[in-house]
């Protein structure tokens, strides 16, 4: 039998809740969907996964480019960033949006022509969405006592995608084990361990859900967010 999930126990602190909106000063290339037809389009929902949001406040690189193809990877669990660095984050939402379609082409580069020949997927023409500067996310962390996020993350292609991070306390969260509470931000169903759940993004890390069912929600005023199962709040 499979050991269940570690809880964490906040003696005397609670979990705090931090509002976090981050500002784009870069180029956000960060594809949700790559769509092969007569061109390959990329597309991003607005909707980020909370896993490169773990590693940019890590301060680390994507897995990508360290994977080996065709392997998934999952390297930095979130139950043990809770416990080593004390914080777990959302999903992020595009609260405002600025976006640009990119294209390139690689006619006249003789690459074309060896496709044929090849598995290898080198389109003639791909159309890539951006997120220009101006663009802003919103999201939300929790966090032990003593934990502060950086000023600067980057995300996405390259880490062209630097963001201005500023993160507001919304006070000590209360974990509410009423369950079937309606949860108004995105969550990881990996995380929280649902089983029932509108998932809008797949992802190896877990899939992101927009509703669902959820044993334990964390509530501060107006924010109900669904709680990780590995995280357990004790009032003082």
């Amino acid at each position: 039998m499979a050991a269940g999930p570690t809880v964490f126990l906040l003696e005397g602190s609670g979990l705090r809740l931090l509002e976090v909106r981050l500002e784009l000063h870069g180029l956000f290339w960060f594809h949700t969907f790559a769509q092969p037809r007569d061109k390959y389009t990329h597309i991003m929902l607005p909707v980020v996964h909370n896993y490169p949001l773990t590693l940019a406040l890590l301060g680390l690189p994507g897995e990508a480019y360290a994977s080996v193809s065709g392997v998934k990877t999952f390297s930095y669990k979130p139950e043990d960033i809770w416990e080593r660095h004390g914080f777990y984050v959302y999903p992020a939402l595009v609260e405002k949006a600025v976006s640009r379609i990119l294209t390139f082409s690689m006619g006249g580069t003789g690459y074309v022509q060896l496709k044929p020949q090849t598995r290898a997927s080198v389109p003639d023409y791909t159309a890539i969405q951006l997120f220009l500067p101006g663009t802003r996310l919103r999201t939300f962390i929790l966090a032990k006592a003593g934990y502060s996020p950086p000023r600067f993350i980057r995300m996405g292609a390259k880490r062209y995608g630097v963001f201005r991070v500023y993160a507001k306390s919304r006070g000590r969260a209360r974990v509410d084990e009423q369950r079937g509470r309606a949860i108004t931000h995105p969550f990881n169903a990996r995380d929280t361990g649902s089983s029932s759940y509108q998932a809008v993004l797949r992802h190896y890390a877990g899939p992101i859900a927009i509703g669902g069912a959820v044993d334990r929600v964390v509530v501060a005023g107006d924010v109900v967010l669904a709680l990780p199962q590995f995280i357990e709040g004790r009032e003082p």
